[in-house]
């Protein structure tokens, strides 16, 4: 399996978006001029730091050095399910949702009204937040029957997640291209 980070640099040692771009254009034939939008979407394995705010802040810095026109949608993470993810994970959901709740308003705070720099913060969280997103099974617990989330990794939303998020970027990039954003 190839690691490689694509959009690393190794002369630089960081993220840069030219690079990543040059790469691909050679290797695909790809016309820079078509590219007209990134989504970036990045998960919860940082436990929503402000660092992450200040990483998500490089990378747009970056996209606009290689093209201040394309337009940039950072979306949230999703709220984790309203019992956790698993029944006995020794996961305590009430301050993993204050955390996830203190990093969207952050991410608020650095990512909203910024349209007129082309960046777009999509609010995911509100689009996914119940347990019929995750691929969930049926076990017994005490006797009692319980629906739990069986994503090996405990994390990863199922196909009809995974769908509402397609459908909430779709949705973004209409109203951002109809509109003449």
């Amino acid at each position: 399996m190839d690691t490689k980070n694509a959009f690393f640099n190794p002369d630089t040692n960081r993220f840069d978006f030219t690079y990543y771009m040059n790469q691909y254009e050679q290797e695909n034939g790809f016309d820079p001029q078509t590219l007209d939008f990134v989504v970036i979407h990045l998960g919860a394995n940082d436990n929503w730091s402000r660092e992450s705010v200040d990483n998500i802040n490089a990378m747009i810095a970056s996209i606009h050095a290689y093209s201040p026109d394309i337009k940039i949608l950072v979306m949230t993470e999703y709220l984790s399910p309203a019992d956790g993810y698993y029944l006995n994970g020794g996961r305590d959901v009430e301050s993993m949702r204050r955390r996830q709740l203190a990093y969207f308003t952050y991410q608020t705070e650095v990512f909203g009204d910024r349209e007129d720099e082309q960046i777009y913060l999509l609010p995911n969280y509100i689009s996914i937040n119940d347990l019929s997103d995750w691929p969930t099974t049926t076990v017994n617990v005490d006797g009692k029957e319980t629906v739990v989330v069986n994503d090996p990794q405990l994390v990863h939303l199922g196909e009809r997640g995974y769908g509402k998020e397609a459908t909430t970027v779709e949705a973004w990039l209409y109203w951002l291209f109809a509109n003449g954003q």
